[in-house]
């Protein structure tokens, strides 16, 4: 992933991921890195759940995607 193929903006509810150029479907866009929470307590504005106890809590810019776990 190429830093200019995303950037992070602040809106009226927060930060968003927002491209500034289009992307065919399909398209791989970047990955989602960041931490892992064994830990089914474990919560935060961005975590995203993986299923079981674990919890994902990611890094820039993908930690600002909209998602619903």
């Amino acid at each position: 992933m190429k830093c200019q193929d995303v950037r992070i903006q602040e809106t009226t509810i927060g930060y968003g991921v927002f491209a500034p150029r289009s992307f065919r479907k399909c398209d791989i866009i970047g990955e989602i890195k960041g931490r892992i929470h064994d830990d089914p307590d474990y919560e935060s504005d961005y975590c995203m759940d993986l299923g079981g106890d674990a919890r994902l809590e990611p890094k820039a810019p993908f930690r600002f995607l909209n998602h619903s776990c």
